[in-house]
């Protein structure tokens, strides 16, 4: 089983959301299992100053929140959609939950996720920043191409810790590079860029 096939039997339509929308709030201790089935979402958790700390973007398929329900722990981090979308919100006593099938597939959606990030971790400890900002770029667009980079150029400044001045100097050379190119502030990829930003990290 995959996300879309668990997509198909859930009887439950889809609810929509708007760039902006707030999909799950840090602290909350709703255990609300959020299965996004479309769209591109932010996550980010708040210091105790109040001091906003982006962690990192997700696209469809993801399930969120799913941890926490297994806990029964707050929600560590908020969930704000970046572009529109639709999601689904389960409990985690949902019958569907309890099908050995469903359940595989949440486990590799864990097991991939930890692996993710791990790899991850270890490879940007060797990538120079503009070489990370070609990986989050290479990371959030996908076929079919042209793609359009769904975050901000303020949203990779604040993601990747890269003073604004130098992401735009960074940006001209990978466009220089002929990995992206741009149309009115939007970051585009062409199939042929997208393969030259994943051979960066090679």
């Amino acid at each position: 089983m995959n996300f879309q096939e668990l997509f198909r039997e859930l009887s439950a339509p889809p609810m929509a959301f708007r760039p902006g929308d707030v999909l799950m709030y840090p602290d909350s201790a709703e255990f609300s299992i959020l299965l996004l089935e479309s769209g591109t979402v932010e996550v980010s958790r708040y210091a105790q100053e109040g001091e906003r700390i982006l962690q990192s973007f997700m696209t469809a398929p993801q399930c969120l929140g799913l941890i926490e329900s297994l806990t029964e722990s707050p929600v560590l981090s908020g969930v704000k959609a970046v572009t529109a979308g639709r999601y689904y919100n389960l409990r985690l006593k949902d019958p569907l939950f309890q099908t050995p099938e469903v359940l595989m597939l949440l486990l590799r959606y864990l097991a991939g996720l930890s692996e993710e990030t791990m790899r991850q971790n270890a490879e940007e400890k060797h990538l120079s920043k503009k070489d990370r900002l070609a990986y989050a770029i290479y990371k959030n667009t996908k076929a079919p191409f042209p793609a359009t980079l769904p975050l901000k150029r303020e949203d990779l400044a604040d993601l990747l810790a890269i003073p604004k001045r130098s992401l735009y100097r960074y940006l001209n050379e990978l466009e220089e590079e002929g990995c992206i190119f741009r149309e009115k502030g939007k970051i585009l990829v062409s199939e042929e860029g997208h393969e030259m930003l994943g051979s960066k990290m090679q």
